[in-house]
């Protein structure tokens, strides 16, 4: 593998016009593999992995971002055609991860080099079913680990001599090759916290809790302080841990028998991490302090015992250092400051802030910042469409009044009874109430066979 510090200037990405890059990538890969079989500078197939976002022009001229990876069919055995292009750790316009972002992108992976090797869609010109296969014409987020039975015959009947490698005598036996004989599996170096902490770039990111990891085979679950919503990262790696004496095979989670790993240990917490005392500097209200503390003492090891509990936690602090002698901010001042920062990103809003009334029914509403949009007296919050990004401020700082009259402040974005100085406060599971659903079980990945 080469990382490219930076872009080569003979490999021009097109702004991610997938064609395009394609036929760069393509001629890029031919000009620097040697064509002799024999050298170590020679291979079969080049990648490009790219965080760029690969689109196609549609009809009206817009940019659509739905191909996650392209390759050209049946073209590994030609020097010019033998390349694949594959996202990698793609968000949206809202930053919400693709289906190729984290270890599901090597799911992309294998199906474009699939089509390299001349494997078309599943239920295209074959008997079998459109879904639930790696050659699946769309990548949803769970499941289709595996090869269909047309793929597999398929490749038996390819050709395809470039990869020979003069045969046994100079390549050896196929077993050779296997690195999973040596249980080098990828889930065994990267477990389910690990893999949702690449899914989503986040390293606080991880399960919502331990007691779900039966479920990881078919698809991880995952959760961040940093985010309000749950995710779906796809099915775990190959070998990844999924409860008692188990790990992840070919999707399903079965026994690890005589051939399983032979370390197992317990995880332990380790110290506390407390942050400063941070504040909106509002009037009657309060600072607050994140801590955070690491399941790494031990990390554990195919177990999920030994770390109940959060790995951070919220606390209210006095912010008169903070703030300082100067005067507070209303509630609707910092709302408006915070919601010009929000404009910059939709410039349909006002930098107008306010709070909405208590609500016991939804305890975030007071909590939620709320803009008022342009040309109209209505207001909006960024809550749900600026979800999938942490740097942007979708809530009120945690310490801010937000129940008149009463004891309650914003914590963990919720209007809750004011907790005494230096008390944790739970992090309460978000509500769901007009959330939108942005966990599709299935998106499409690509339209790629362009090239037959």
């Amino acid at each position: 593998m080469k990382l490219l510090a930076q872009q080569p200037a003979d490999l021009p990405t097109h702004s991610g016009n997938r064609v395009n890059l394609l036929e760069s990538f393509c001629a890029y890969n031919k000009k620097n593999n040697d064509p002799d079989d024999a050298s170590p500078n020679h291979w079969d197939i080049g990648v490009y992995l790219s965080g760029l976002n690969f689109i196609v022009k549609k009809a009206d001229g817009t940019d659509d971002g739905v191909t996650m990876g392209l390759a050209y069919t049946n073209g590994v055995c030609l020097p010019g055609l033998s390349c694949v292009i594959n996202e990698l750790g793609t968000v949206n316009y809202r930053g919400h991860p693709y289906p190729s972002s984290g270890a599901l992108s090597s799911y992309v992976l294998a199906h474009e080099f699939g089509h390299s090797l001349g494997l078309r869609h599943d239920g295209v010109s074959n008997s079998c079913n459109a879904t639930g296969y790696i050659m699946a014409a769309g990548r949803g987020l769970k499941g289709a680990t595996t090869w269909s039975t047309c793929a597999k015959e398929k490749i038996r009947q390819q050709k395809n001599a470039c990869l020979k490698e003069g045969g046994a005598a100079a390549g050896g036996a196929a077993s050779q090759w296997n690195h999973g004989k040596y249980l080098g599996l990828p889930g065994q170096r990267w477990d389910a916290t690990a893999q949702c902490r690449l899914f989503l770039k986040d390293n606080d990111a991880g399960m919502p809790d331990p007691m779900t990891i039966s479920d990881v085979c078919s698809s991880v679950t995952c959760v961040s302080p940093h985010r309000i919503s749950t995710y779906l990262a796809g099915p775990a790696l190959e070998g990844t841990y999924c409860g008692g004496e188990k790990w992840c095979r070919g999707g399903k989670c079965v026994p690890w028998g005589t051939e399983g790993p032979g370390e197992v240990v317990a995880g332990g917490w380790g110290p506390w991490q407390h942050g400063e005392c941070l504040s909106g500097c509002v009037e009657g209200g309060t600072g607050y302090k994140v801590s955070r503390r690491k399941c790494d003492s031990p990390a554990p090891v195919n177990s999920v015992a030994g770390c109940l509990g959060t790995e951070t936690k919220r606390s209210l602090c006095d912010d008169a250092k903070v703030c300082g002698v100067a005067a507070r901010k209303t509630v609707n001042q910092l709302a408006s400051e915070m919601c010009k920062v929000v404009s910059r990103y939709k410039p349909t809003i006002e930098g107008v802030g306010r709070q909405l009334s208590y609500s016991a029914d939804t305890p975030w509403q007071a909590c939620a910042l709320y803009c008022q949009k342009k040309n109209s007296t209505s207001f909006w919050t960024p809550r749900y469409e600026f979800k999938d990004m942490p740097h942007i401020a979708t809530h009120l700082p945690d310490g801010t009044p937000c129940h008149l009259g009463k004891e309650y402040v914003c914590q963990n974005r919720a209007c809750m009874p004011k907790t005494p100085m230096g008390r944790s406060v739970l992090l309460i599971p978000e509500d769901k109430l007009l959330e939108p659903d942005m966990s599709s079980d299935y998106e499409p990945i690509d339209v790629d066979n362009l090239f037959e």
